[in-house]
């Protein structure tokens, strides 16, 4: 398990934002360390103790991802771009929803600019 490449990247355009494409076991990993009180951090903050409960939580993550896989619960989107009738069907609604959410900031946009105060303007030579 340890030397699987990137089995589950990220969204490229995300990986643009972040500075790389990351793998889905290493953000499982970073949530898991961000989650107070499940594991150690503050006392670990250099050293061999660090390193420790890093490479743990990594193999705990690289551990629930195995474990999905086994039950069916995750699976790889396919090479070929050919989705199934459950993920078209996502897909269609989620770009429904961005449609939407274009609409609406487009609408928000009109209404704020609308009031925005804008000064009058005088003949020259008029006060």
């Amino acid at each position: 398990m340890a030397d699987d490449p990137l089995k589950y990247p990220s969204n490229e355009l995300d990986g643009f934002a972040s500075g790389a494409i990351t793998d889905l076991r290493l953000r499982i990993a970073i949530d898991l360390l961000k989650a107070p009180g499940i594991f150690p951090v503050a006392e670990a903050t250099e050293g061999a103790a660090a390193i420790s409960v890093v490479g743990f939580v990594l193999d705990v993550a690289g551990l629930l991802i195995h474990e999905a896989e086994q039950r069916g619960w995750i699976q790889q989107f396919s090479d070929e771009g050919d989705l199934s009738r459950h993920l078209r069907l996502q897909a269609k609604r989620t770009a429904r929803f961005q449609v939407a959410q274009q609409m609406e900031a487009q609408r928000a946009a009109r209404e704020q600019a609308s009031n925005l105060a804008v000064p009058m303007a005088t003949p020259m030579g008029r006060n």
